[in-house]
């Protein structure tokens, strides 16, 4: 007789914790608290000086009283290597750091090398990932937090009032059929076919058409995204293409706006390699009659991978005499400001000169996704809000086809693939709000977070190469969100100095305004600090563990609640540090407004002496108070407008007060109010003050 009762059957039953026996004899020895599915693969006896997981490495540098830990995600090691005639061995992470692991014992050191290299091969399906084993345990104890389903990209399309200036939502492409790598839903002009998007697909590589990502609500200009032609050495050309850039283009409701801009990412030469080699190309302006082509030069991902590789080696061997001229070897910070400069062009074409921009490079899934992404978070203040960036990563990163398994090392892959192009986006992220620290709703700790879980391979979000890869492995209904996580209800990521700026920004994208992300790889560059958790050294695992407080897994930063006087402290940082829009020396504010008007006539007044005790006739205009303007609101010279860097340094001229570089400042006299010394005044005020009819006044 059948049972009219159904089974339970708990979803972590297929994931079985294989080393049940280990696990409970650990459990009292361990220094962290497991996660939910994490079970211990390895353990170094008796010492437990090294515990490998299904999840982390977690090794002690020290047996005191007072040990310490790495703890070390495996996804994030990219290689471990053992020096030569030494016991150490090297652990290299993807995000940056280097960790020095050491045993007494050769035999023993090579023990550890292959654990930890048998530990952190990659799975040949993302579906083996911790991720998927971590969830199905969430959910069985009532801890699980879905990712969100709501459709972004038609709240995105209605955000940006696309529908109603030409432009429409197509779903060609929503059984992949058209783009195994592009999202179900396409923008494109509104009249246009979609039976005419096929013809498009076959002449762009892996089927990447041009697709519409952004539109601007003032100008109505767009940018929209590709893969390169495949114009081969022949230079086949596709008519649709053509016609479908020009619907592109006269969408667009900006009446000034004559040519779309094309800009290549890579260089010529490469574009031309491509061309020769492998069937691809660029747009031949004389059949592209409605565009200008322009190629900037971006590294690749392999020229990228070199630097970061050189910039980690940098990091760990740290000499105070050749540290710049081996970052500057690296290219590292020069390859930033590269894709800062080309992102600034983006900007000022669409925001200034109301011009649409076709972005892509080889594949489009790189390069294109960095510059178009980073371009969208400047013109877009939403983009800057915790909810905003989340839609931007989804939008431009995930749904558009960034191969995260490849060049994070997800699947086994080969080497060659790994690239930290997301990284590099982020870390140029960092720069543009060093420069505005008021412009955006998150900190740096959300974006160190952000980096950290890239490789972390506990959250399911940015896992997969592409949304066909997820849907197939169902990674949003079997992982956990990293959103969840990082969310605006969490207070560790919010800037408390965000002001909204309702307008687009341009970052200074000078390589000297740049700093290596130290934040991110400061405990190598330190001597191991107290306070810094996983990835990193800590004295206490245990209250660093993300399952008790899931907070930044490189460093934990402690945030007061902000009471009523530290909200008005940060409303008068965010007044401070905000740039003023209209910069007129009537408008300037002082900090000390004690000095009503009838106080600042009595002093006025009380200046004013007997010209019989005095040796120079005093007016009142050399007993008014020289103005100086603030060194945070002056961004260029005020007499030959050269923009102020490290190099180019402010000064002020002591007669009018304004701000000049040293060129146009380089000149001393004595002033009418201080005529006792010489003073560095302006060219302008120099010539004034030294002029034959004022002669008689200043000497």
């Amino acid at each position: 007789m059948a049972s009219g009762m159904e089974s339970i059957v708990n979803r972590s039953e297929a994931f079985s914790l294989t080393h049940t026996s280990i696990n409970e004899r650990m459990a009292t020895s361990l220094p962290v608290t497991l996660l939910f599915g994490e079970d211990v693969r390895y353990s170094d006896k008796p010492n437990a000086q090294l515990v490998i997981t299904n999840y982390r490495i977690v090794a002690q540098l020290s047996l005191t009283a007072k040990p310490h830990y790495y703890d070390i995600p495996i996804g994030a090691v990219e290689q471990v290597e053992l020096l030569s005639g030494s016991c150490e061995l090297i652990v290299c992470c993807k995000s940056g750091q280097l960790c020095r692991l050491t045993h007494d014992d050769p035999v023993k050191c090579e023990e550890w090398q292959q654990q930890l290299i048998k530990a952190i091969k990659a799975p040949s399906d993302i579906t083996n990932l911790f991720a998927f084993k971590h969830s199905a345990y969430c959910k069985d104890k009532n801890s699980h937090h879905p990712h969100d389903n709501v459709e972004w990209m038609c709240k995105e399309f209605e955000r940006m009032r696309m529908k109603s200036n030409g432009w429409k939502l197509t779903d060609t492409n929503s059984q992949y059929k058209l783009c195994s790598t592009y999202p179900k839903l396409l923008v494109v002009p509104q009249y246009y076919q979609d039976e005419q998007l096929s013809k498009v697909a076959k002449f762009r590589k892996s089927g990447r058409v041009p697709a519409v990502v952004w539109r601007d609500q003032n100008s109505g200009c767009v940018i929209a995204r590709s893969s390169q032609p495949q114009v081969g050495v022949w230079n086949w050309r596709e008519r649709e293409d053509e016609k479908l850039l020009e619907d592109i283009l006269r969408t667009c409701t900006s009446k000034n706006c004559k040519q779309l801009l094309i800009l290549d990412l890579r260089h010529y030469t490469a574009a031309l390699a491509n061309k020769a080699a492998r069937g691809g190309g660029y747009e031949y302006e004389d059949y592209y009659q409605c565009c200008e082509v322009q190629f900037k030069g971006l590294p690749n991902i392999h020229a990228v991978q070199k630097s970061f590789v050189s910039l980690r080696s940098l990091i760990a061997e740290v000499d105070s005499n050749s540290f710049f001229s081996m970052l500057e070897q690296s290219h590292w910070l020069e390859y930033i400001s590269q894709l800062l400069q080309v992102t600034n062009q983006v900007v000022e074409a669409v925001a200034v000169h109301a011009r649409p921009v076709l972005v892509h490079c080889s594949d489009g899934w790189d390069r294109t996704s960095q510059v178009v992404s980073l371009a969208e978070l400047l013109l877009d203040p939403y983009y800057r809000t915790i909810e905003g960036f989340q839609v931007l990563i989804e939008k431009e990163w995930l749904a558009y086809g960034h191969k995260f398994a490849d060049r994070c090392g997800q699947s086994n892959c080969s080497s060659s693939e790994l690239s930290p192009v997301f990284l590099q986006w982020v870390e140029c992220i960092i720069h543009v709000t060093r420069q505005f620290p008021t412009a955006f709703q998150f900190n740096e700790s959300f974006l160190v977070t952000l980096v950290m879980h890239t490789y972390s391979n506990k959250y399911g979000t940015l896992l997969g190469n592409c949304p066909k890869e997820r849907e197939v492995a169902k990674s949003y209904e079997n992982t956990e969100s990293l959103w969840g996580l990082l969310s605006v209800n969490n207070k560790t990521y919010i800037n408390f100095l965000y002001k909204p700026l309702d307008k687009a920004i341009i970052p200074n994208d000078h390589v000297v305004c740049f700093r290596v992300w130290s934040e991110l790889y400061s405990c190598l560059i330190h001597d191991y600090p107290d306070d810094y958790g996983s990835i990193c050294v800590s004295d206490d695992v245990d209250a660093c563990n993300d399952e008790i407080d899931d907070r930044p897994l490189l460093q934990h930063i402690q945030y007061s609640q902000p009471s009523i006087t530290m909200d008005t402290i940060q409303q008068r940082l965010q007044d401070l540090l905000a740039p003023p829009d209209n910069l007129s020396m009537d408008s300037l504010k002082f900090l000390t407004n004690q000095e009503t008007e009838s106080d600042a006539h009595n002093s006025l007044e009380s200046d004013k002496v007997d010209t019989k005790h005095e040796w120079e006739m005093v007016t009142e205009e050399d007993a008014t108070r020289t103005r100086w303007v603030p060194d945070h609101a002056a961004y260029n010279c005020h007499y030959c407008n050269i923009k102020f860097t490290l190099y180019y340094r402010r000064h002020h001229c002591r007669n009018c007060g304004n701000v000049f570089c040293a060129s146009c400042s380089n000149y001393f006299c004595p002033i009418p109010h201080e005529l006792l010394t010489d003073h560095r005044v302006c060219r302008k005020c120099y010539e004034r003050l030294y002029d034959p009819s004022n002669q008689a006044k200043i000497t």
